[in-house]
């Protein structure tokens, strides 16, 4: 594993973050990826989820939802007759 300072160390639980909306899976993740223990996780994560208001971040997620395809009422365009070549 290569050496990382905190700003890449926080890059990466911002983005465990935001896809884990279960506080308990979010530290049994950081505790995985890193392989500290609990009071590590605890320090590290505690400050990230209250500066980023963790909590509010999953409450306004709605799904979207997405429009239905329908068919279009134009008309294909018309063909376009073929030039017929003269024999001479």
């Amino acid at each position: 594993m290569d050496i990382l300072n905190w700003l890449q160390i926080d890059r990466q639980i911002l983005g465990l973050m935001r896809l884990t909306d279960d506080k308990d899976k979010l530290y049994e993740d950081v505790k995985n990826v890193f392989k500290w223990n609990d009071s590590q996780v605890e320090a590290a994560v505690k400050p990230l989820i209250e500066r980023w208001d963790w909590h509010s971040m999953h409450k306004e997620e709605k799904p979207v939802k997405k429009k239905r395809a329908t068919k279009t009422t134009k008309k294909a365009p018309a063909k376009k007759a073929k030039a017929t070549k003269k024999k001479s």
